[in-house]
């Protein structure tokens, strides 16, 4: 039984063109952004008050590691409380502790 090369035809790689239906549009090319999608997602006012599950994902960290920092640094944002449980953060904190820790602010 012999089996078909590679090089025939049928196994050969197609055009671009030749991968679109006839009958459909041709697929539009897809807008890279330039942020993370988590990081869009938040808006920049700096009265925003965001939930522990933003500020995790604005510092690209897990909720447990952020409880375990506002713990043990002493520099990190103080959360507040909105209602019985819920510890919230001020947008404006966060950011100032970012920028604080990248060294691009002045203590």
């Amino acid at each position: 039984m012999s089996f078909p090369s590679p090089r025939n035809s049928a196994f050969a790689p197609l055009d671009k063109q030749e991968h679109t239906h006839a009958n459909t549009p041709a697929a539009s090319p897809v807008a890279v952004p330039d942020k993370p999608a988590a990081a869009q997602s938040i808006e920049t006012d700096p009265n925003r008050v965001l939930s522990i599950g933003e500020v995790a994902k604005l510092l690209g960290l897990s909720t447990r590691t952020l409880k375990l920092w506002e713990k043990t640094d002493p520099c990190f944002p103080k959360s507040f409380q909105m209602g019985t449980r819920a510890r919230n953060w001020l947008y404006e904190d966060v950011q100032a502790y970012i920028l604080e820790k990248a060294g691009r602010r002045k203590a």
